[in-house]
């Protein structure tokens, strides 16, 4: 849920076709209370978080609505 190095990864995953398109991180979230225990231990090891967290880029969402009007 890091959009640290969104640009880098947009670059290297994307052609430049593709990257006309709208591509951007919108934000997401992690569920502990919902989650499995092999899900709560990959999140842990990969993301270091140990609680419920979300992210949500409301002004992102704002810009993919604009972009689809």
């Amino acid at each position: 849920m890091s959009n640290e190095d969104e640009q880098e990864v947009i670059n290297k995953h994307f052609t430049e076709i593709e990257k006309n398109y709208f591509i951007h991180y919108l934000g997401g979230a992690y569920n502990f209370e919902k989650m499995k225990f092999l899900q709560k231990f990959m999140i842990k090891k990969i993301t270091g978080e140990t609680e419920s967290k979300e992210i949500i880029l409301d002004e992102r969402i704002e810009e993919l609505i604009n972009f689809i009007n």
